[in-house]
């Protein structure tokens, strides 16, 4: 394979892997304001919620999350209290109780409940890319599955914008 035809298929392979990635979050729930002390399961994994913009409803062990959208400097999306894989629920119910939430990236986030927790989005590991459909992070104009581009929408660009270099590089 001459030099052409390699540069051209790896940034294809480059550019097609990118086009999905950044799609998730991840948030780690603690039993204190500081953000030190984990949650009563005791472990980073139990503690954590990993959500995906991709998909419909997330659904951890306590609830289920939908409409996710990130930004530059938090998430939002909207929660669905006691819905999670222990209560044999299927997650995000239509017509279920349900309230908006705000996760900003590298704070100490209290959120109020019958057990009283604090989350936090490492501000280190977020590359969750902005979904938000604004023209700046934090002033979202379109909500989630409106006009926003999709990660496929966006592989679909990518694509149309590599094939053209792999044809000019010549058969395979």
């Amino acid at each position: 394979m001459n030099f052409a035809k390699k540069t051209s298929l790896i940034l294809a392979l480059i550019m097609l892997g990118s086009a999905n990635a950044g799609t998730t979050a991840t948030w780690t729930t603690y039993a204190d304001a500081a953000c030190t002390t984990l949650c009563p399961a005791g472990t980073v994994d139990a503690c954590s919620t990993t959500v995906d913009t991709t998909q419909a409803c997330n659904q951890n062990s306590e609830s289920s999350q939908s409409n996710i959208v990130c930004y530059a400097d938090k998430i939002t999306y909207t929660n669905f209290p006691n819905t999670g894989t222990n209560s044999g629920s299927a997650g995000c119910p239509s017509g279920g109780q349900s309230f908006p939430n705000e996760i900003a990236v590298g704070g100490c986030i209290e959120f109020p409940g019958p057990v009283l927790t604090w989350k936090k989005i490492e501000a280190s590991t977020y590359d969750c890319e902005d979904n938000s459909g604004g023209p700046s992070a934090g002033t979202p104009t379109a909500a989630p599955g409106d006009d926003t581009p999709s990660s496929a929408m966006k592989s679909s660009i990518v694509a149309s914008m590599v094939l053209p270099l792999l044809f000019f590089a010549g058969s395979f």
